[in-house]
């Protein structure tokens, strides 16, 4: 038996307001989840499994929804009109929070002598209801004067809160105007029955493991475990978890644990094929069970009596008595009556019961104000209570906050999550703020204030685009040089910093939907022809928050986001850049998309330079030849990537002006004798020293992974440094799994000399001499019955249609897959890395 002893984070008392939140958020609909498909044992993997084995080449797509789901809001939501100027506020826990004068004046505000009307708070075009100390009275703002505000978290979905636990107000000083305030009740106590309870919930949490879930619909959206139990047939796996609790109630009650957990492995024979058995403090509580690569959520009642202060052992044992079991922990959480007794001079209470009630709350400093934040957007301030004792009226579900929102000197730490940029457009000052927050703990971030100029010309725009740019601020000088070449190509391009369209189109939030919803206002909105090119510049990776660091090495930059959706039927949570051109929301996007996955100036100014050079390369043999690579199977023969292309050839889908060279793996190492997982140097040697030569275009079909092509392999990206320098650097179309894959953190050690970085993003970023001009495959895995009419559909345009720009080149195959009856998701998951305005230097017909 196997017992593991950890440490719980995430204690809500006085940290987080229990069950409520001030964000519904961007949702994303939860379906239910259908039976997997995949039979026997999964190939081995990386870190957790995070890549699922390549299917098989004769392998059919799997079953999928008929259409996928729906975004929202809608396709094109008003932005959000902010004043001018408007100072920013980011705030990463639930709390009061106190602004003194000096630091808005700090800050740029200009509050010194203004009227306290004038002051104005904002969130997501809401008015926030604040409070004004003004001491004197005088209704000015003056030096001992501040402003108090209840602030919360980035509260929604579990999937939207993957990317920041930052939310964002937003302050205004408009001159005449009457802000919003905080109102007040009177709570003096009247002797109705007194209730010393609050509801508290406690969560244990970790996010130590990361898996993408392997499935398009995964029942729940965690893909952050805190640890996974793999139980062989016949034996059970116990782990166990501390729950830390304090000044429990003492009346009887009834407790509710819930549980979180995923099922990786499956067998079909047997349903279920999960089981759990838990115990609270050695007495047992319950049995679970579910079906399948699904996640599951448990609740549990509880008898009060079992609970104890301090730390309460929760064990859970995997049961594998009939199958062999593979399941993922997530979390626990306990909600249970506790006494109102603060914690480090702060209190949250959440009431239990509908009615009038008198409360006591104890462990208040003197000096300390009581607050209703049921609305979060309009605290209540209670008055006339007596020693914070009080009578209140109210609902179940009613929250209460006490503490003193008084200065404090803050953490010289500035919490941005891990993109690391500037948030705003024209900033003139960022400042940790002085302020409160209840809890007044001394590790918590200081919220930010920064100065604001939103840019409206995003909103109303005179002149309209062909090709728009998102790029953080950081790379737009380097990419003057390609608007320039582009405008004198006769495109219309508008270049658009990235950190302005938060503000605008997500209220500040960062969450990539912002970006998505400014393409579909710039399509719908601004003079036409509308946008037809949506080149996003800069990289990143999935670990938004910095989890792991010893797997997953220190925090990156994440440049541009992104766009997380569990659209892969065999991998499941995948970057679909195709979302940011997808207007309507349908899945298939309307302006042609591609990336730049620079992760630096550098990065990004070594490939600026290949794609100039290229645009301006002369005809030469190069750009009539075309290359074509072979898996010929994982384990036993799959003639079907190689035959493909011989009936490319046969059935001249080139023009006879076109050569080709082929490298097939059969004919290099056929098996037998060779082995199925030995190294083929000659066929290796053969695909590098013709790519070397140059060409147009590169096909490679088979079976791949990030970093690799064919199980033997044929390539690794490693030795993608053994290319020569070339003229003519070919745009890469991969009939495979994962060359389109770009948001693995760079520094993670896979092990077994595995690698993060797909071929894709290496042949396109690595070297500015050689490699591939772009490159279009899937960010997920792929199958050649969907792949193989994508690629033909691409060469139609080309060869038959005179088509060289390759984001129309790149539309038609999204098209072509669009039009099956299965693996339509394919149309979302393919990923241009590399620009769609981009002219292809490919030979026009004689």
């Amino acid at each position: 038996m196997h017992t593991k002893t950890a440490f719980a984070l995430g204690l809500t008392l006085a940290l987080v307001g229990v069950g409520l939140g001030i964000m519904s958020g961007l949702t994303f609909p939860t379906q239910a989840a259908f039976a997997p498909r995949r039979e026997g044992p999964p190939a081995p993997a990386a870190p957790d499994d995070a890549f699922a084995p390549s299917p098989a080449a004769a392998a059919l797509p799997p079953a999928e929804p008929a259409a996928p789901p729906a975004l929202t809001p809608s396709s094109a939501p008003t932005p959000w009109t902010l004043p001018d100027p408007v100072w920013r506020i980011g705030v990463t826990r639930d709390g009061l929070y106190r602004l003194a004068c000096d630091t808005l004046e700090v800050a740029g505000v200009p509050v010194s002598g203004t009227a306290t009307s004038a002051l104005r708070l904002w969130h997501r075009g809401l008015e926030v209801a604040i409070e004004v100390n003004d001491v004197n009275g005088n209704g000015l703002f003056e030096p001992q004067d501040g402003l108090i505000f209840y602030g919360e978290k980035f509260h929604s979905s579990p999937q939207d809160e993957k990317y920041t636990d930052e939310n964002v107000y937003w302050l205004s000083v408009e001159a005449g105007a009457a802000g919003k305030r905080m109102t007040s009740r009177s709570v003096s106590p009247l002797g109705a029955p007194a209730t010393d309870m609050c509801l508290t919930t406690v969560v244990a949490e970790q996010n130590l493991r990361y898996w993408a879930r392997w499935y398009d619909h995964p029942g729940t959206a965690t893909t952050w475990f805190w640890e996974r139990m793999v139980v062989p047939v016949g034996q059970v796996v116990t782990s166990t978890y501390p729950l830390p609790l304090s000044h429990i109630a003492a009346a009887p009650h009834t407790a509710t644990l819930l549980i979180e957990v995923a099922g990786k492995s499956f067998d079909a024979a047997i349903n279920p094929d999960h089981s759990l058995r838990l115990t609270l403090n050695g007495a047992p509580i319950g049995e679970t069970s579910w079906d399948g690569e699904v996640g599951h959520v448990a609740t549990f009642e509880i008898p009060s009596a079992l609970l104890q202060e301090g730390d309460n052992a929760l064990a859970l044992a995997v049961v594998g008595t009939t199958v062999a079991q593979d399941v993922y922990f997530d979390r626990a959480e306990l909600t249970y009556l506790r006494e109102p007794v603060a914690a480090e001079g702060a209190l949250t209470c959440k009431v239990p019961t509908t009615g009038a009630h008198t409360y006591t709350f104890t462990g208040l400093p003197a000096g300390a104000q009581l607050y209703d934040i049921t609305d979060p957007l309009n605290p209540v301030k209670l008055t006339d209570h007596s020693g914070f004792t009080f009578q209140d009226t109210v609902s179940a579900g009613t929250r209460y906050v006490g503490g003193i929102p008084a200065p404090r000197a803050p953490t010289f730490t500035s919490y941005l999550p891990l993109v690391l940029r500037a948030n705003s457009g024209a900033t003139r000052d960022v400042a940790p703020v002085a302020s409160a927050a209840i809890p007044a703990v001394a590790s918590s971030p200081a919220p930010t204030l920064e100065q604001y100029h939103p840019d409206l010309s995003l909103i109303t725009r005179t002149t309209g685009a062909d090709l728009l740019i998102i790029a953080p601020r950081e790379f737009h000088a380097a990419l003057q040089p390609l608007i320039t070449r582009r405008q004198e190509q006769e495109l219309r391009v508008a270049l658009v910093a990235e950190q302005d369209l938060y503000p605008l189109f997500n209220g500040g939030v960062y969450h990539p939907e912002a970006l998505r919803a400014f393409v579909a206002h710039a399509y719908e909105n601004w003079p036409g022809p509308a946008p037809r090119y949506l080149l996003l510049v800069g990289g990143g990776h999935f670990n938004f928050k910095g989890y792991a660091p010893e797997t997953f090495g220190p925090p990156a930059r994440i440049w541009i986001p992104p766009y997380l959706e569990f659209a892969d039927p065999d991998q499941g949570e995948v970057p679909v850049d195709a979302r940011y051109g997808d207007v309507n929301g349908d899945g298939l996007p309307e302006l042609m998309v591609g990336r730049i996955p620079a992760n630096s100036e550098a990065e990004l100014a070594t490939y600026l330079d290949k794609l100039l050079a290229y645009d301006a390369l002369p005809a030469a043999s190069w750009t009539e030849t075309a290359i074509f690579a072979a898996d010929d199977g994982a384990s036993s023969p799959e003639p079907s990537y190689a035959d493909s292309f011989r009936g490319w050839i046969q059935d001249q889908l080139f023009p006879s002006w076109v050569v080709t060279h082929t490298v097939y793996m059969a004919d290099y190492c056929p098996k037998p004798p060779a082995s199925w997982t030995a190294p083929c140097p000659s066929a290796t040697r053969a695909l590098t020293e013709t790519w070397s030569q140059g060409a147009a275009l590169l096909f490679y079909a088979g079976h791949g992974a990030p970093g690799v092509w064919a199980h033997e392999p044929l390539l690794r990206g490693s030795q993608l440094a053994t290319l020569k320098p070339m003229t003519g650097q070919p745009l890469i179309i991969a009939l495979d799994c994962w060359d389109g894959y770009w948001m693995y953190p760079h520094n993670t050690n896979l092990g077994n000399g595995r690698e993060a970085v797909s071929i894709g993003e290496r042949a396109t970023m690595g070297w500015g001499d050689r490699g591939a001009i772009a490159v279009f495959g899937p960010a997920g895995l792929g199958y050649l019955y969907v792949e193989e009419p994508m690629a033909r559909a691409m060469m139609q345009k080309a060869f038959v249609d005179g088509e060289r720009y390759l984001g129309e080149l790149t539309q038609a195959g999204r098209l072509a897959i669009w039009s099956l009856n299965s693996g339509k998701y394919l149309a979302r998951t393919y990923t241009l890395l590399g620009d769609p305005s981009m002219r292809l230097r490919l030979t026009d017909a004689p």
